[in-house]
């Protein structure tokens, strides 16, 4: 895959499955897909095959984060799929599910799930799907090793909407026990695991979801009262790694539950991953605080990256954008060819 992974781990052909699920809406720009095969794939090196498990609308993209006219159509897809697989030198396994209304793979609810009062319905389905997401690649993952009569050693697990800034290490250097989660980034932005882990991180929570509700909507009255989501994303997937008993690098260990400290080898490790969300249309206002290595307010627990908003909005630069493709030249804006912006979440 990579020259130098294969040069810092030689004799070592790790099987390594990268799951990247969800919805698709930033996959098709060059920033996303470009620095994933150069800085995620080459750099990680071994033996990769990539479970892309996708989300589009009658084949285009609509979703909360995308207005309606930004489209993401197939052809856009296959693209910038060719360009993931190095021309077919990676295995990538494509599943690509219409979630146009009466065609989702799964029904929620509504509500599908209880966080806090406020708490918006459009909040709470984009929630469960991303949990979804993860159930479904993960699903991919099994069916494959089925299918070769095979096991994968690591699980790496990314978002589509993300742009890596640097390289990942070679896989060599990340221990085959440990689970490794971005922080103070949120940790399903991307993480690192163990084959076993995967399955308590990627699986189990969105089953726990369909156990929960299943329960909920056959004993209770008031089903939202069931909590079925548990404590977030965040809370979910760290508790994931929690119940496998895995050591974690990266986000702080969750304290209480069935094991009050944490394994040891377990730390505290900021930055493991320079990763970033890239979200199509929506402010870089994370230009000029959250991203830098000096906040305004001075808080510690921000992303850190840039030295200046100039040198950030520098790397979302023009180079990287493609039109959108409803413009024409006659109705082009600033916003529609200069630059691509961060978001949240």
């Amino acid at each position: 895959m990579s020259a130098f992974a294969d040069i810092a781990c030689p004799n070592q052909p790790t099987a390594i499955a990268v799951v990247i699920a969800g919805s698709l809406r930033s996959f098709t720009r060059p920033l996303v897909y470009t620095s994933m095969r150069h800085n995620l794939l080459e750099a990680l090196g071994g033996h990769q095959v990539v479970f892309l498990y996708g989300k589009l609308m009658h084949h285009h993209l609509a979703n909360a984060h995308v207005d309606a006219a930004s489209a993401v159509d197939m052809k856009s897809v296959e693209q910038a799929v060719a360009y993931l697989s190095g021309n077919g030198s990676t295995t990538v396994e494509l599943e690509i599910e219409d979630q146009s209304a009466g065609n989702h793979s799964f029904k929620p609810v509504p509500p599908p799930c209880y966080l806090y009062p406020s708490t918006q319905r459009s909040y709470l389905n984009n929630y469960v799907g991303q949990l979804h997401s993860n159930y479904m690649g993960i699903g991919m993952v099994k069916t494959y090793e089925e299918a070769h009569n095979m096991s994968f050693s690591m699980v790496v697990r990314v978002r589509p909407d993300t742009a890596f800034m640097r390289s990942v290490q070679p896989h060599c250097t990340y221990s085959r026990t440990m689970a490794y989660m971005s922080h103070p980034e949120p940790a399903d932005w991307m993480m690192i695991l163990p084959r076993y882990v995967a399955e308590f991180v990627l699986h189990a929570p969105f089953q726990y979801y369909l156990d929960c509700w299943r329960h909920a909507n056959e004993t209770l009255r008031a089903p939202k009262e069931a909590h079925c989501c548990g404590g977030g994303r965040t809370a979910l997937m760290v508790g994931g790694v929690m119940e496998s008993g895995a050591p974690l690098a990266g986000p702080p260990w969750p304290w209480g539950g069935s094991q009050s400290a944490p394994p040891v080898g377990s730390a505290v490790v900021p930055h493991l991953f320079h990763a970033m969300v890239v979200r199509d249309r929506s402010h870089d206002q994370w230009c000029d605080d959250l991203f830098l290595l000096s906040r305004p307010d001075g808080h510690p627990d921000v992303m850190q990256i840039f030295s200046t908003p100039s040198e950030c909005r520098k790397v979302l630069s023009a180079k990287f954008i493609t039109p959108h493709p409803h413009n024409n030249d006659d109705n082009k804006t600033q916003e529609d060819n200069t630059t691509m912006h961060l978001g949240w979440g």
